[in-house]
């Protein structure tokens, strides 16, 4: 692994150094070297910053003159891939929060490393103000905040830090550290609004009512209102099976907020309207929410969800498709082609198949020309009894290149009618040919290990041809697998954790994990090694352990 014979390097240089070969340690420098002993120079002249061997050489050698004994210790290495920065499991304030009823806060969250967790900071940073807020209640130049650790050290850590933050839009960045140093390199982030009193401005939309047919070219419309002033509203035209819809500008694609015009801005109450073309067939969900001048949003609970059709009026029973083959979980493609198999039916019988595949890396569309691009389109499929209330259908899907391909079957009335529920015409295919699967050495626990600590501890080696990208543990309870360890800590629905992994990306790598005190009982701990594609094993290994 390039990331441990780096550290190793390192290693030799000091020993060959401290053991008082100084050429040999220079052997392992480049011509250009460049030494920067932090010392006052005024007392220490042979210190500083030194370029080049022959500078360096006379560092270390007078070094060596001065000192009749040297000894080195190294207990954190920058950039030593041996060694994963902690994970911050959860984070409070939530992402956009704004319903604060005071302006003191526990700014918390929950923080996870196998070596322990050391310490947690954090900044806040006032968009309004223009600067990050001090201890004292200031705003200025760069500043953290050192939380509190209920367990310092501990594998599994709650963490918080009373904080009182005046009005405004905040940026909140938290950066764990683990007992060896290692620290999350960008931090974990969440913006929120502060504005205690202050009710959050509301929307409604008018026009078109809920339930009802709407042609393709329309003008939407509706109301905001807020205690002081509505200074923008957004609206957005999200299709419920692909969540396309129409962009600014023009177009169709993701589904975004648009800005709608505002008959009043800055008034308390307003009306607005947005015009909408060219929109294609499907069904939509039209919301929209109202900014004042604090920057406080439409909370997502209130903002208004009206379900509208642009095509033919809904039959009682809509087509419904079904994919039935190949098995996503198992499908291993040999070739760029997945043989696509299914069943559709309609009370007003089928006329055709439409299948959509979005290769979800990249957003590309396949095009029904066998290309791919940015906007939606799809292939057509023949079903094999056209005509018919239920059917069959088969199609080989050839695809343009390798990539993570969510498909999509649509069935099509002879009315005109199509299937926009995605409940069972679906299915996400992993489409890399010649890309072997990982494979995993599980060394411990060993089945039937009682664990007194009640700490589970998991560790082997995982291999893949292309880069093993990640190993994930799921530990759940003895004969009851909807029972088992979350991200947090906690016991619920249970998650993949990730585990540490000493050469991510590398074609090996060791991996352990430890849990945090679990409960008393049975538990059974599965491990997969993910690839680089996202693959992981189709028999997933699983080992189970009794806490006493």
């Amino acid at each position: 692994m390039v990331e441990n014979l780096n550290r190793q390097r390192v290693l030799s240089l000091l020993d060959e150094f401290y053991a008082g070969d100084v050429e040999a340690a220079l052997a392992r420098c480049s011509d250009d070297v460049d030494l920067t002993a932090p010392a006052p120079v005024d007392i220490l002249p042979h210190m500083g910053r030194r370029q080049g061997k022959d500078a360096v050489r006379r560092t270390w050698m007078t070094v060596h003159a001065r000192y009749s004994g040297m000894r080195y210790e190294v207990p954190i290495q920058l950039g030593d891939a041996s060694n994963s920065p902690p994970t911050l499991t959860t984070l409070h304030p939530t992402l956009d929060r704004q319903d604060f009823t005071t302006h003191l806060i526990t700014i918390s969250g929950t923080a996870a490393d196998p070596d322990g967790v050391s310490g947690v900071t954090f900044s806040l940073f006032s968009q309004t103000l223009g600067g990050y807020l001090h201890a004292d209640g200031t705003i200025g130049t760069f500043a953290q905040f050192a939380a509190g650790l209920d367990h310092p050290g501990a594998a599994l850590v709650a963490w918080s830090l009373p904080v009182t933050i005046p009005s405004g839009d905040w940026t909140l960045l938290a950066t764990p550290r683990d007992t060896k140093g290692a620290v999350a390199p960008a931090g974990v982030r969440t913006t929120f609004v502060m504005a205690p009193g202050d009710p959050a401005p509301t929307a409604t939309v008018s026009s078109p009512l809920p339930n009802v047919a709407i042609p393709a070219n329309l003008t939407i419309s509706g109301t905001a209102a807020d205690d002081t002033a509505v200074r923008r509203v957004l609206v957005q035209v999200r299709d419920n099976r692909f969540g396309l819809g129409p962009q600014v500008g023009g177009g169709f694609g993701r589904a975004i907020y648009i800005p709608a015009t505002v008959a009043s801005p800055g008034a308390r109450s307003t009306t607005w309207s947005l015009p909408v073309a060219n929109l294609p067939p499907g069904v939509y969900t039209i919301s929209a929410y109202g900014i004042d001048d604090l920057g406080l949003t439409t909370g997502l609970p209130a903002r208004p969800a009206v379900l509208v059709r642009q095509g033919p009026t809904p039959p009682a029973v809509g087509p419904d498709t079904r994919i039935t083959g190949p098995n996503a979980a198992t499908f291993r493609a040999g070739s760029l082609t997945v043989p696509l198999t299914g069943t559709a039916s309609y009370p007003g019988t089928v006329s055709s198949l439409w299948l959509v595949a979005k290769e979800t890396r990249t957003g590309v569309y396949l095009q029904h020309d066998g290309t791919t691009g940015l906007t939606f389109d799809h292939v057509a499929a023949s079903v094999a009894s056209p005509g018919g209330t239920s059917t069959t259908w088969a199609r080989s899907l050839v695809l343009p290149r390798a990539g993570t391909w969510l498909v999509e079957a649509i069935a099509v009335g002879a009315d005109g009618s199509l299937d926009w529920d995605r409940f069972g015409g679906n299915a996400t295919y992993l489409v890399y040919p010649g890309d072997a699967d990982p494979t995993l050495e599980y060394n411990s626990p060993v089945s039937g290990t009682s664990v007194p600590d009640g700490r589970i501890a998991a560790a082997g080696r995982a291999f893949d041809d292309l880069g093993v990208a990640s190993v994930q543990l799921q530990i759940v309870e003895t004969g009851s697998p909807g029972v088992g360890l979350r991200l947090d800590g906690s016991i619920g629905a249970p998650q993949w954790i990730p585990a540490f992994v000493s050469n991510a990306g590398g074609s090996f790598t060791n991996w352990n994990y430890v849990s945090p005190p679990m409960p008393s009982g049975g538990w059974t701990v599965l491990v997969n090694p993910l690839d680089s594609v996202g693959k992981g094993l189709v028999t997933i290994p699983s080992r189970t352990v009794t806490v006493p």
